[in-house]
């Protein structure tokens, strides 16, 4: 029976994209540029983290890629989080969890104090047990860094484990270290990865029934049809 539930953040259980949005088209704007990011065009970058998200969505106006990053980092810690990035269902889901026994942590590309203010700020943050965000002494997804210090916190069997995420990024750590993986369909992933995944949800109200089933329990371990389990639940 899976006992540990191992979450994204940024596209699994908070929409990021507008706050990311207007911090860079505020950073635009005062580097004398009027071209406007949009949402979709952001999307395919907020799961390789902050650095690569920045320079390519700068572009010819990104200067020192350091620098920049530390801006927009900058102005992130000073933004509040809004109550509307929370998708849906999350809080609600994140508390039948708890009340049904299960350990819950995040597995992010963000940086840690990140982490820490978006889920603080959002009120969701005594949720988890434990927080595993960027920083110096880790490889970013999709290495196997952040997940594996997860697992080894808990000294945890992989499966009882279920990682849950939006992202190609997710779906290549989880498999890197033979975790079953959950595909929130809502997020930032490409269309084809709907067809690399076996279990996935188009909501989290979706992801929590089937977490909760005793079918999807039996299946995460069989490799039994994915979307079978999903209409009995739905």
């Amino acid at each position: 029976m899976t006992k540990h539930i191992i979450f994204d953040l940024d596209g699994t259980l908070v929409d990021s994209a507008p706050m990311c949005v207007n911090i860079l088209n505020a950073m635009l704007a005062e580097r004398g540029c009027d071209r406007k990011i949009c949402p979709i065009e952001i999307k395919p970058y907020l799961s390789l983290g902050g650095e690569q998200m920045v320079k390519a969505l700068l572009d010819a106006e990104c200067g020192d890629p350091l620098t920049e990053i530390a801006d927009f980092r900058d102005r992130y810690l000073n933004t509040r989080t809004p109550e509307t990035s929370l998708y849906s269902g999350v809080r609600a889901g994140l508390g039948k969890l708890r009340h049904n026994g299960y350990k819950l942590s995040i597995c992010s590309n963000k940086p840690q104090h990140l982490c820490h203010k978006v889920l603080s700020e959002l009120a969701i943050d005594h949720y988890f047990d434990l927080v595993i965000g960027g920083g110096a002494m880790r490889r970013a997804k999709p290495a196997p860094d952040m997940l594996a210090a997860v697992l080894s916190h808990y000294d945890a069997d992989v499966a009882r484990c279920l990682y849950i995420g939006d992202s190609e990024v997710d779906h290549a750590t989880a498999q890197g270290l033979n975790v079953p993986f959950l595909l929130v369909t809502y997020g930032y992933g490409a269309p084809e990865l709907r067809l690399k995944s076996e279990l996935k949800a188009d909501t989290f109200a979706q992801a929590i029934r089937l977490t909760l089933s005793k079918g999807v329990e039996g299946e995460l371990h069989t490799n039994a049809r994915a979307n079978t389990a999903i209409s009995a639940v739905a």
